[in-house]
């Protein structure tokens, strides 16, 4: 499994869009790509999509309660709530993606609220 990280605009590695790098890892016989952390769960979900079209690959996304924001010294995520997490999990599973978690800011709440959504099963 190996999972990028994306920029606000949607790219990895500089400028590469996720299609063109899950391709590229595709050959490498990784079996599952992915997204975690630096975005909030609508980013991530749409840059995603672009993942989901490459053949034979399962599609992961594991994004952050929020998109961080530095407040004096600390780094904070504003929190997107467990409902709006279930929101992405269907819209991300409708997409393509098939393992589905949380990053920074994430609480038990949040994959919960995942997991009851209706399409996502949550293993222990």
């Amino acid at each position: 499994m190996r999972n990028f990280t994306y920029s606000e605009e949607g790219t990895i590695f500089g400028d590469m869009r996720p299609g063109a790098g899950c391709a590229l890892l595709k050959n490498k016989n990784v079996q599952i790509i992915g997204a975690n952390c630096t975005l909030g769960p609508q980013s991530l979900a749409s840059h995603s999509s672009g993942a989901s079209r490459v053949d034979d690959l399962r599609i992961s996304g594991m994004p952050n309660a929020g998109f961080p924001k530095r407040e004096g010294d600390r780094i904070v995520y504003p929190k997107s709530s467990p409902e709006y997490f279930a929101l992405f999990a269907r819209e991300a599973a409708a997409l393509g993606v098939r393992i589905l978690g949380g990053c920074c800011g994430t609480t038990p709440a949040h994959i919960r609220a995942m997991a009851v959504s209706g399409e996502i099963r949550c293993d222990r």
